[in-house]
């Protein structure tokens, strides 16, 4: 395919169900299923989860798709809100302490899926200007995400390129908030060292 003449087209969804949610897994688990094995800490969503999201109304969806309507990309984002049991893994209690001015008005993107032969088609960029946008027109000034470094190191130096300078204006002051590590302690009574 001439990435010159790609046509990237970015539908907003709120609920997907069926066999469209199911394509949407196959979509989503094949870019980031292989990921689990890179990582000690889960880099994907169990099936089940992933569905529950694209059914739930809480989150937004926006896909990605080629002229043919073949998919090129997904991100999936929520409103914080003092329960979030489709995100187990963040702490509301977080957000909402250190930036209570802002509290109902953090989104939190916990998918942001381009497998790479749709990277230079530019379908990561249009999700993430459609994202941008859609925090100008409700008034959110905080996104949250998480990834992991070994996946993609570059993604928050990537999304403040791509959203640099929009005229729906930009994304700024980047702050890492936490970082978390794994361990694994080798017992030498019962492994000696080789």
């Amino acid at each position: 395919m001439d990435t010159r003449t790609a046509d990237v087209q970015i539908s907003i969804r709120h609920e997907i169900v069926g066999e469209e949610a199911e394509q949407l897994w196959a979509f989503y688990n094949d870019i980031f299923g292989p990921l689990n094995e890179e990582s000690p800490c889960r880099q994907s969503l169990h099936h089940g989860d992933f569905i529950a999201l694209l059914g739930s109304a809480e989150f937004v969806k926006f896909v990605a798709r080629d002229a043919n309507k073949a998919t090129l990309g997904f991100t999936a984002f929520a409103t914080l809100k003092e329960e979030m049991p489709l995100m187990p893994w963040i702490s509301t209690e977080y957000f909402r302490k250190r930036w209570p001015e802002f509290w109902g008005r953090i989104i939190y993107v916990p998918i942001i899926g381009v497998p790479r032969d749709a990277r230079a088609l530019g379908a990561g960029k249009e999700l993430m200007l459609q994202i941008l946008q859609y925090m100008r027109e409700h008034s959110i000034p905080l996104i949250g995400f998480d990834h992991s470094v070994g996946n993609i190191p570059y993604l928050p130096d990537l999304i403040m390129r791509i959203t640099n300078g929009k005229p729906m204006g930009s994304l700024s002051k980047r702050k890492e908030l936490d970082s978390q590590a794994y361990y694994l302690l080798r017992d030498q009574y019962q492994l000696p060292e080789e």
